[in-house]
């Protein structure tokens, strides 16, 4: 029992990680995209 709720709790810890990088890549793409289209950023 104890083994089956660390292998869910591992399972699931990952996921939420993988999740996280996910959207701060994403997030990153978006906001340099913003950046590069800025018009006071680019005198």
């Amino acid at each position: 029992m104890d083994l089956l709720l660390f292998i869910s709790g591992t399972f699931i810890f990952v996921c939420y990680l993988l999740c996280l990088i996910y959207v701060i890549n994403s997030q990153n793409k978006i906001q340099e995209k913003n950046e590069l289209e800025d018009p006071e950023l680019n005198n």
